[in-house]
């Protein structure tokens, strides 16, 4: 099979390293994703070259070369702005289940053998040449998620394989492998020796996707949640389903998925989430309970009032069925019309007494159903400040 490669990066690199007698191909992600007619994040390349020969190469050619990864082959190539990984043909003669120690190699069906699953082993050369040493192609097209080698020899190399393979799973195929199943049931263990942040880095994509309630709930059954920290039951599993259509933030997906805010923030501790991806989860967990209460008045004081964030509660109301309320949010909640200035126009100092005054304004404002006008708010004050003692003067 040949595929027309445009690629003025890959076309550019390769013609560099083929000018010293080195081969190099596109390869992993970007080729799976070439075939099924998607627009590929990264053109990952490998090659034949040694580490240092790609820097000097390149260097000599004048483009800008970053080290990012030299103990396993891997310099960063920027063409025209655009980051390029360039990874020399390896094996991994030595695994610990998160860590190995490999060699270099000349051969592409050794460096193919060493990678996860078989959509992600292709490789495609400077001619457009197609080349599949294990049948990803045909996985590919028939939806298949399938090791390379046996999945028990692929998960112990690195046991976070485990979850790579529900996030393939979910995004190009859910067959049915008994034999696999088995596999990740037997080595789930080994998840509780992953770094949390890899942990995370993969759920995450996992929650966001369409597929992904029917991955959460397989994982549940063959242990895969309980050895990540996750102990949510299938009620609340099953929030995904109804979230998903509206985001693709994973902290939202996570909110709807987790039983409490408190529960949340434990995840949020063990796993290394972000501080916005927490906040996400946490508004998203506080909507979906606080659920008796259809008013849009409601919503939109508590988003006035800054107790919520209208962005952030939406994809919540409209998976419980407020859409409309979630409409007027994003629409723009009113603005409240007095401003600190106003007030010291009035006599008033800066200071706290300002900023107290401004938020009894602000209640008496959300308390007349946002009706008030600038003026009539003003009015009032003046009334109350002609009446009484003037400690800020």
């Amino acid at each position: 099979m040949k595929l027309t490669i445009r690629d003025p990066g890959f076309k550019k690199i390769t013609a560099i390293l083929s000018a010293s007698g080195e081969e190099s191909r596109l390869v992993g992600g970007c080729v799976r994703d070439t075939l099924i007619g998607a627009d590929p994040k990264d053109m990952d390349m490998a090659t034949t070259a040694l580490p240092d020969d790609v820097q000097r190469l390149c260097l000599q050619a004048g483009l800008r070369v970053v080290p990012t990864g030299l103990q396993h082959g891997t310099v960063t190539v920027v063409h025209d702005g655009v980051p390029y990984e360039v990874t020399t043909l390896r094996d991994d003669v030595e695994t610990d289940g998160r860590h190995a120690r490999v060699q270099f190699v000349r051969d592409w069906k050794i460096d193919a053998a060493r990678r996860d699953f078989t959509i992600n082993a292709m490789s495609i050369d400077d001619k457009g040449e197609l080349h599949d040493y294990f049948g990803g192609y045909d996985d590919l097209m028939a939806g298949r998620v399938r090791f390379v080698g046996t999945a028990t020899g692929r998960i112990q190399e690195d046991y976070l394989r485990i979850l790579r393979y529900f996030r393939f799973r979910a995004r190009f195929g859910a067959d049915v492998d008994g034999p696999t199943f088995t596999a990740v049931e037997r080595n789930a263990e080994g998840l509780k020796r992953i770094s949390v942040e890899r942990i995370w880095s993969e759920v995450k994509k996992i929650i966001v996707h369409p597929e992904g309630y029917g991955q959460l709930l397989l994982m549940g059954e063959l242990g895969v949640l309980e050895c990540i920290g996750f102990h949510e039951d299938e009620r609340y599993l099953s929030g995904l389903r109804k979230i998903v259509p509206h985001t693709d933030k994973p902290g939202v997906a996570l909110g709807s998925i987790v039983s409490s805010t408190a529960a949340i923030r434990h995840l949020a501790e063990n796993w290394k989430i972000s501080n916005d991806e927490l906040e996400d989860a946490l508004a998203t967990r506080r909507t979906i309970d606080d659920f008796e209460d259809f008013s849009s008045d409601y919503w939109v004081t508590k988003v006035v009032s800054g107790e919520e964030d209208g962005e952030r509660i939406a994809p919540a109301l409209r998976a419980t069925g407020r859409g409309w309320i979630a409409d007027i949010l994003q629409a723009g909640a009113p603005e409240f019309p007095v401003m600190g200035r106003d007030l010291i126009d009035l006599g008033m100092r800066p200071g706290p007494k300002l900023g107290q005054a401004l938020a009894a304004l602000k209640d008496r404002w959300i308390d007349s159903g946002f009706s008030l006008t600038k003026v009539e708010l003003l009015e009032g004050f003046a009334d109350e400040l002609d009446g009484g003692p003037k400690p800020w003067r």
